[in-house]
């Protein structure tokens, strides 16, 4: 979901520097000031501890979670084919700059006949995200940012969902870059009433100590956070 040459704009989600591929800002709600003051104060350093990691400190803590996610998902998908689900739908994202690398596993999830594996898609501006059917071995193209997408057909809501992200706490509440899509799409999902798993994805330099962030009301809690340092704070049921 993401281009290399999009990595220099933090993603852009919520970069005070709108340069190619970056997201756009949120404005802050009003009612929500204080929340969103902790955000934007943390941000600058949460980019700064994961950018100071080398490549090669990197890659440990991936090849660590790698070794991890499979031995859950795995179990994961067995438990939806236990119930009689014959489909399975994963949206996971494509890594940029910093961000942890996963695109072993989405070979490996790729390579099962079931599993259809979806990227993000910006639809509109300010809006939720849309997911296209697409995997690593796909075509991808710039996206509204300049990050890459799939051009595969549009899937509907998946069953687990990876999201990236600048910081977690320990509740693992999120804060991710600023432009507001994660939690606009998941707060979608969930007034719909659909069950989908939200894991995120970071290393373990990015867990905030208690009490350093108040999410905002506008905030979606995710079900869990993987990190190369185990599960925070615990693996989501199955």
């Amino acid at each position: 979901m993401r281009a290399q040459q999009a990595a220099g704009a933090d993603r852009g989600r919520g970069s005070a520097n709108t340069t190619a591929g970056a997201r756009a800002v949120a404005a802050p709600d009003a009612a929500s000031d204080l929340a969103a003051d902790t955000a934007l104060g943390l941000r600058a350093g949460l980019r700064a501890a994961r950018a100071a990691m080398d490549t090669a400190a990197r890659g440990r803590p991936n090849a660590r979670r790698m070794s991890a996610r499979p031995a859950w998902t795995d179990a994961w998908l067995a438990t939806r084919r236990a119930k009689g689900w014959t489909h399975h739908t994963v949206a996971a994202f494509w890594p940029i700059g910093s961000e942890p690398d996963l695109r072993g596993l989405y070979s490996h999830w790729a390579a099962a006949d079931d599993v259809t594996l979806a990227l993000p898609a910006v639809v509109r501006q300010a809006s939720r995200l849309g997911s296209r059917r697409g995997w690593v071995g796909g075509t991808l193209a710039p996206g509204a940012y300049g990050i890459p997408e799939p051009d595969g057909d549009v899937v509907s809501a998946p069953d687990l969902v990876l999201v990236p992200l600048l910081g977690f706490t320990d509740d693992a509440d999120r804060i991710g870059y600023g432009g507001g899509y994660y939690d606009r799409t998941l707060a979608d999902w969930r007034a719909q009433g659909l069950a989908v798993t939200s894991i995120g994805i970071a290393y373990a330099c990015s867990r905030l100590a208690p009490g350093e962030h108040m999410p905002a009301p506008h905030d979606v809690r995710l079900d869990a956070v993987v990190t190369d340092a185990g599960w925070v704070p615990a693996p989501p049921a199955r």
